[in-house]
């Protein structure tokens, strides 16, 4: 397992891993320096973790029992192990690392050992709290940061239409999932967070997801062809932990309707959860406040249609997601980003409805975000706060996470 404790060897001379293969098979390790960058990873034939069943996998088909948060690891935000126990103790099981890629976005691509460092340290804290761990990309060869690139004209993600950077972004994981695999608090790869590839067709109005479907088409841009090229590298050396893929459109749930299934055996998709953004977003730039849950009444941007804001509008909105759920086998569904602004109206309502929307449908659930940073974030000083909404949304939170069985928790990582 990656560990704190094996910094020191991982950062000292270069080894051939041929010393190691007289240790016991769980301490096999070699380390991958290259340009800087330092990587875990086990020795041995991905074969033998062949078995009549895949524990990781039969987390994830037990219904609605993985809950918790994102948390995000970058340069400016690197999560301590006591953000990670805080997150255990308010009842959550899972945390989905939110996290720069160990390669440069920029050709040639080079080794970044800072962010290799901060995913390495992560991981080990997240496993010693007793979570379970799913590593997402944010960044890496041909990728920028969607919340940057989202917000910055001009600024396109090249991975989409360039194949060497491709190329380089299928590799990382590989190298990822060699260094991981064998964590068994490790249970996912979130391949990318909020793919949007249409992005790279200047023009496009991201509004609606059938202009998305034939503007890609016409491009030549297969999202879901490209994640199973990255399955399938990963499988070389991690026949075990899913991956996990979302859709288009920033893995939104109109965006559903237009996801193929991925080859690949064991799989979770990934929906993001902020709709309607008139809601959830209030406050931010070009977003007034005032709307309120439930009952407010908004003009859905997408459609153009006068709305009220309720349950039954939550049900109608993810409905795409269902569809896809059923056209594609049942397989298991997270919803890998959820959450309000803290001040919304009726935000702590809002969140116990939604989630207990999740948890009727069988869906797995990560917020964002826990302890850093902006309107969205909570953390377990929230329960404590002067401002009674504060405290009452971090409440719906905890609730939340609290709803899962005990047979769910994750043993604690030495």
């Amino acid at each position: 397992m990656t560990s704190v404790a094996l910094l020191g060897y991982l950062l000292g001379p270069r080894h051939s891993g041929k010393e190691n293969r007289r240790l016991p098979a769980s301490r096999r390790v070699c380390t991958l320096v290259v340009a800087g960058i330092v990587t875990l990873s086990r020795v041995g034939n991905p074969g033998t973790q062949r078995g009549a069943a895949n524990p990781k996998m039969a987390l994830w088909t037990q219904p609605a029992e993985l809950r918790g948060a994102n948390v995000t690891v970058t340069t400016k935000q690197r999560p301590t192990y006591a953000d990670f126990v805080s997150l255990k103790e308010a009842g959550a099981n899972l945390v989905v690392l939110s996290a720069e890629g160990i390669q440069r976005k920029v050709p040639p691509f080079g080794d970044d050992a800072t962010a290799a460092l901060n995913l390495a340290n992560a991981v080990e804290r997240a496993g010693r709290a007793g979570l379970w761990v799913v590593v997402a990309m944010r960044t890496g060869p041909g990728l920028e940061d969607i919340a940057v690139e989202a917000q910055t004209p001009g600024l396109q993600s090249k991975l989409w239409v360039d194949g060497t950077a491709r190329h380089a972004f299928v590799q990382m994981w590989l190298r990822i999932a060699g260094a991981l695999g064998e964590d068994s608090h490790v249970i996912g790869y979130d391949l990318i967070v909020e793919p949007l590839p249409e992005a790279a067709i200047e023009g496009l109005n991201t509004c609606c997801a059938s202009i998305s479907d034939t503007a890609l088409a016409h491009r030549g841009i297969n999202w879901s062809a490209i994640a199973d090229t990255i399955a399938m590298a990963i499988r070389q050396v991690d026949t075990l932990t899913p991956v996990i893929v979302g859709a288009t459109g920033f893995a939104l749930p109109p965006f559903f309707a237009n996801l193929r299934p991925i080859h690949d055996q064991y799989v979770v998709y990934d929906v993001h959860q902020y709709e309607p953004h008139t809601y959830t977003q209030q406050g931010n730039p070009g977003i007034p406040t005032g709307l309120a849950w439930p009952g407010g009444r908004f003009t859905y941007w997408r459609d153009r249609t006068e709305d009220t804001l309720n349950e039954a509008w939550l049900r109608r909105v993810l409905a795409p997601v269902v569809a896809f759920q059923r056209r594609a086998g049942g397989p298991p569904i997270v919803v890998g980003e959820f959450g309000l602004n803290r001040q919304a109206p009726g935000a702590p309502s809002f969140i116990a409805s939604e989630t207990v929307l999740f948890d009727s449908l069988g869906w797995h659930g990560a917020m964002w975000l826990w302890t850093c940073c902006g309107s969205l974030a909570v953390s377990a000083s929230d329960s404590l706060a002067a401002d009674p909404q504060r405290r009452l949304v971090f409440k719906s939170y905890r609730d939340y996470w609290k709803r899962h069985s005990r047979s769910t928790n994750a043993p604690r990582s030495n």
